[in-house]
């Protein structure tokens, strides 16, 4: 968290650096491309003392990433986000309503969100798992799913669009922040499993497994991105 609020301040002190364009001069219509840090929360509480009993470890969330591809329209955007915070992955496609006028200093979208949250462990691995035939000798890895939808806050920061100038070209370049709260109400699963190779497809070999408590039913996300 505290590195998102550099990043954030650092934005709000260097701004007179750019060109600073206001919300006239912002296209109606556009592709953009966003990425920064991010923080996620969640309570992994029963897994992280199964994990702590049988292998002495503790799985530590730390300050992620994400990368957002989005549309944004006059009154709608849509995007693709992908965000990874330690060994979670968050993959959600999203739609959702401007809620700010035109000549606001802010611009702010609520969405609809709707994806996957996963996770992939090569450090453990299910208690009293027996090998059957096919998996003895492979690299074996437990890999976690769950579907999840949720509602987020992404916020442009007018004040801060500048441009990148090339050539006789520009760049716009926008800074905001987010936010997210979501749940996982679909199934939560184990699979430990080896990947398989073919000269046209690769896949993931794999059994469920039941016996290791679930990740958090409920995740919610914070960060800042710089969007070109």
């Amino acid at each position: 968290m505290k590195k998102i609020t550099l990043l954030l301040f650092l934005l709000v002190l260097f701004k007179d650096t750019f060109a600073q364009l206001n919300t006239l001069n912002v296209q109606d219509e556009m592709f953009t491309i966003s990425a920064g840090p991010n923080r996620m929360f969640l309570n992994n509480r029963e897994f992280n003392a199964w994990t702590a009993a049988n292998y002495n470890l503790l799985e530590k969330v730390s300050t992620g990433f994400t990368v957002d591809f989005s549309f944004i329209g006059r009154k709608y955007d849509a995007g693709l986000l992908i965000g990874q915070d330690s060994k979670i992955t968050t993959a959600v496609a999203y739609f959702g309503r401007k809620l700010t006028s035109q000549y606001s200093s802010i611009s702010s979208w609520l969405n609809i969100e709707i994806g996957e949250t996963s996770a992939i462990f090569k450090n453990i691995a299910p208690l009293n798992y027996v090998l059957i035939p096919r998996e003895i000798g492979k690299d074996l890895e437990l890999h976690y799913n769950a579907g999840y939808i949720g509602l987020s806050s992404k916020n442009y920061l007018n004040f801060l669009h500048w441009n990148i100038k090339i050539g006789k070209g520009k760049i716009p370049v926008n800074a905001g922040f987010y936010a997210a709260v979501g749940f996982t109400p679909f199934a939560r699963n184990w699979h430990y499993g080896y990947y398989k190779y073919t000269d046209s497809d690769t896949t993931f070999k794999s059994r469920k497994v039941n016996t290791i408590p679930k990740l958090s039913k409920v995740y919610a996300n914070t960060g800042v991105f710089i969007a070109f």
